[in-house]
C-alpha cells in the first residue's frame, strides 16, 4: 500500500489507495481463513485417529462392566466379622446381670467363632464361584443347574446377612429380653436358609452341585428349629423367672453340641483362617448351619 501511495498521482490517491487497502484486506482475511482450514484439518486429523485407537480397542461386555462397580461380600472379610462380633459377645458375657444371660452369650461367642464364621466364608466362596463357573442356559438339565447356582447364593447371601445383623443385635441389646430375641433371629435365619433351598441347591468348595441328603438335612432343620423355639420362648417368659432362666440354659446348651461338633473342623481350619494357606477345607454336611 506505500508503494502504490508514492507512484500514484495525487487526483488518483485515494482510489489507488483505497483500492490497495481493500487488497490487502483480502489478503489477511484470506490468511485468516486458511490459518483456521489448517486448524480444522488438525483437530479433524486427531480425532480420526483418537476414534480408530477407540474402536481397534477391546470391549468389554456390558454384564462385565457393570458387575465391575457392583459392591460384593467379600468371603475373606466374614471370619474376621464374625470374630469380631464373637468378642462382642464374650465381652458382654463378663459383666451379664446373670448366669443364665453369661450362658447365652457365651454360647452364642463361640458359635459364632468355631462354626458360623468359618461356615459363612466356605458358602459364600462356593456360592461365588459356582455362580461363575455354571454359565447362563436357557432349557434343560442346563438351565437347573444354572437356577440351582442361583438360589445357593441368594440363600447364602441371605443367611450371612441374617447371622450379622442379629449377633450385632444381640451385642448391642441392654435388656435379656432383646438378647434372646437376637438368639430367635440368628436361628431364623437357618431355618430360612434351609426353607429356601439350601439342600438341594448346595455346592461344594469347588462350585460343583452337591445336594445334602434330605434326612441330614431334615435333622439340622429339627435341631435349629427347637433352639430357635427355645430361645424365643425364654424371651417370652417373665424376666429373672426359673422358666426364663431354664430355657436359656437349655438354648445354650443346643448351641454348644454344635460348637463341640464342629471344633475339630475348626481346628483342621485354622492355618487358613491365619493366613498360612491360600485355600480352605470343604466344610462337612454337618457344619452347614
Amino acid at each position: 500500500a506505500r508503494f502504490h501511495s508514492r507512484s500514484v498521482v495525487v487526483d488518483e490517491a485515494g482510489r489507488r489507495i483505497s483500492v490497495t487497502a481493500h487488497s490487502a484486506e483480502s489478503v489477511f482475511t484470506l490468511m485468516v481463513v486458511t490459518r483456521q482450514a489448517q486448524a480444522f484439518s488438525l483437530a479433524l486429523s486427531l480425532q480420526l485417529s483418537t476414534a480408530a485407537a477407540f474402536i481397534n480397542k477391546p470391549l468389554l461386555p456390558m454384564s462385565k462392566a457393570l458387575t465391575h462397580h457392583q459392591p460384593q461380600m467379600s468371603a475373606a472379610v466374614l471370619p474376621v466379622a464374625f470374630t469380631g462380633l464373637a468378642a462382642a459377645l464374650a465381652w458382654r458375657a463378663t459383666s451379664a446381670a446373670s448366669r443364665a444371660q453369661v450362658a447365652v452369650l457365651a454360647s452364642t461367642a463361640a458359635l459364632a467363632l468355631v462354626d458360623l464364621g468359618p461356615t459363612a466364608a466356605a458358602q459364600l466362596a462356593s456360592s461365588k464361584r459356582a455362580n461363575k463357573i455354571v454359565p447362563p442356559a436357557s432349557s434343560g438339565i442346563a438351565k437347573q443347574g444354572r437356577q440351582a447356582a442361583k438360589t445357593w447364593r441368594a440363600v447364602v447371601r441371605f443367611k450371612v446377612l441374617g447371622q450379622l445383623l442379629s449377633l450385632t443385635w444381640m451385642a448391642l441389646a441392654t435388656r435379656p429380653k432383646l438378647v434372646l430375641r437376637g438368639a430367635c433371629c440368628l436361628l431364623a435365619s437357618n431355618l430360612c436358609f434351609w426353607i429356601g433351598g439350601a439342600a438341594r441347591s448346595r455346592h461344594n468348595a469347588d462350585g460343583v452341585l452337591e445336594p445334602i441328603p434330605d434326612q441330614l438335612a431334615r435333622v439340622i432343620f429339627i435341631a435349629d428349629g427347637v433352639i430357635c423355639a427355645l430361645a424365643l420362648a425364654a424371651s417370652a417368659a417373665p424376666l429373672g423367672s426359673r422358666r426364663q432362666s431354664l430355657l436359656a440354659k437349655f438354648y445354650s446348651m443346643g448351641v454348644l453340641l454344635g460348637v463341640f461338633e464342629n471344633v475339630p473342623a475348626f481346628i483342621a481350619n485354622l492355618p487358613v483362617l491365619l493366613g498360612l494357606k491360600s485355600r480352605p477345607l470343604p466344610p462337612p454336611f454337618e457344619s452347614e448351619s
